[in-house]
């Protein structure tokens, strides 16, 4: 009979472990699933709630899409540093895409002083995608699309004003030639 009752009492110790491993096991498999029915729906707010980078960049990606860039930025920059690679580009990618939006926002003509930093900003954040992953065709595209609105300072031709023995070239860029792919 006490045999009996501690092997119950065994067989129902070695069961809640089990329980706990299970729960313990399932618990991140409950969160990635909610985390990726939220980003299928499209709610990016909910996906935050995922307790990751992912959450972060989900949270982030929520601010751009709501026109609060500034905050969207600065998640993007914590996560620059990201040891995933991939999640690395989709942010480097994010945040070009996020200054180009700021800057499609202004007059180029009447804000020129904003819009061209921005667009340099976003040149840059291109590049480093493209230096990552040569082959991003998204990152391309839209490098090219940014240096159309403002090209590389090497491909404007000189200006020269009269009154001037020399010639004057405007220079607007940040990126540096050791960056580019």
């Amino acid at each position: 009979m006490a045999l009996k009752k501690n092997l119950i009492f065994m067989l129902s110790i070695v069961s809640l472990i089990l329980v706990a491993l299970f729960i313990n096991s399932a618990w991140p498999w409950y969160q990635i699933n909610q985390y990726n029915s939220a980003i299928t729906q499209k709610d990016y707010v909910n996906a935050e709630n995922y307790q990751n980078e992912y959450g972060q960049f989900a949270s982030a990606f929520a601010k751009q899409k709501n026109g609060e860039f500034q905050s969207a930025l600065i998640q993007y920059a914590v996560l620059e540093t990201s040891d995933n690679e991939q999640l690395r580009k989709d942010v480097l990618f994010n945040s070009g895409n996020t200054y180009l939006q700021q800057a499609s926002k202004l007059d180029f003509k009447r804000d020129a002083e904003q819009v061209f930093p921005l667009v340099e900003l976003a040149k840059t954040s291109y590049r480093k995608v493209l230096k990552i992953d040569s082959q991003y065709f998204k990152a391309k595209y839209n490098l090219e699309r940014a240096l159309q609105i403002l090209p590389d300072a090497e491909e404007m031709p000189n200006i020269t004003e009269k009154g001037f023995e020399r010639l004057v070239k405007i220079v607007v860029s940040a990126a540096n030639e050791d960056e580019l792919p």
